[in-house]
């Protein structure tokens, strides 16, 4: 029985040269490979998605106690 947390499976896909260039600068910030900063990456979209689902507000709250709400805004299909 696999489990798919770990269970590895290699693609290719085509990627704007933008998205290419964060994901190397997240990887190098984080020192992790891309593949983990990918991974990272998509974790983090599944908990802000669920969170909007729920309506929840996103804050960023900084160091010196400012406070941001994060808002994504999603193109039209």
């Amino acid at each position: 029985m696999s489990d798919e947390a770990t269970e590895r499976q290699k693609v290719a896909v085509t990627l704007a040269l933008q998205t290419i260039n964060a994901i190397g600068k997240i990887a190098q910030t984080n020192n992790v490979t891309k593949a983990t900063a990918i991974e990272d990456s998509v974790r983090i979209n599944e908990v802000l998605t669920e969170a909007e689902k729920q309506h929840a507000q996103i804050l960023l709250r900084y160091p010196d106690g400012k406070i941001t709400e994060l808002v994504r805004r999603r193109p039209e299909r």
